[in-house]
């Protein structure tokens, strides 16, 4: 069996109700990238997928985005990646909009296949209640988005991308503000999509500030149980509380 590596490429800078669809223009498909080095130094040349070979396995590497402060990815309570039995991947994170941009961008990369990926931009510039980007809850306006999962189903085979946004306490409550959301993409893994509007993850949020507050950190797991039915289960810190821990699970999906 194959195993399979995948890089991002990260800049580090310092400093279910289903009626609306974000449209896909904003997907594009990601040239291929591949690693041509087979000792200590890892360069990534633009040319066609080069496959290495070893004793016990097979890899290459894949350029998918830019990634502004996406320390996330290596935290270990987020999922910034997941994988669809025999479909595919899914992968999260906080995008690249530019130096002078915000660093609250969320992109979704998927592929059939790990080499070829599609990236859908900037899922976040709307709130589920209807405010956009220059005006959104947050203290610049523009999306605030953190700690970025990914998660997708082997059944349904679609991706989901979960957050939590840095809005104001008045917003998301307490100081922080954190406020999880979330979109699906109508369509399975692969090149087409059709992302949904942004949507409270914390039903809390039908009223400001939300209830339970400031909820951030999340760890994300879509989970196709033996019923057939399949839920999204997601477990949060309030820094309004400091310590308490808050479970979310969706009656399904």
């Amino acid at each position: 069996m194959r195993r399979t590596a995948i890089i991002f490429s990260l800049l580090f800078v310092i400093s279910i109700p289903f009626d609306q669809i974000i449209g896909s223009d904003n997907t594009q498909s990601v040239e291929q990238l591949s690693n041509d080095t087979a000792t200590d130094g890892t360069v990534i040349n633009k040319r066609s997928v080069h496959r290495t070979g070893s004793r016990d396995t097979e890899w290459y590497s894949t350029l998918v985005d830019s990634s502004k402060n996406g320390y996330g990815a290596y935290l270990e309570t987020p999922n910034p990646l997941a994988y669809s039995i025999d479909n595919g991947w899914v992968a999260v994170y906080r995008q690249w909009g530019g130096f002078d941009a915000t660093a609250g961008y969320i992109g979704v990369a998927q592929s059939e296949d790990g080499e070829e990926w599609y990236v859908e931009q900037r899922v976040n510039t709307a709130y589920p209640e209807g405010v956009e980007e220059p005006d959104l809850p947050t203290a610049t306006g523009t999306p605030q988005g953190r700690y970025p999962s990914a998660a997708v189903s082997s059944e349904q085979n679609s991706a989901t991308a979960i957050w939590n946004e840095y809005t104001n306490g008045s917003n998301g409550g307490g100081t922080y503000g954190g406020r999880p959301m979330f979109v699906f993409d109508f369509f399975a893994l692969g090149e087409q999509s059709n992302f949904s509007s942004v949507y409270n993850l914390n039903n809390g949020c039908a009223t400001f500030p939300c209830d339970p507050p400031d909820l951030w950190n999340g760890n994300i797991q879509m989970v196709d149980g033996d019923d057939g039915t399949t839920r999204l289960f997601a477990a949060y810190n309030s820094w309004a509380g400091g310590t308490d821990a808050h479970m979310i699970r969706s009656l399904n999906i």
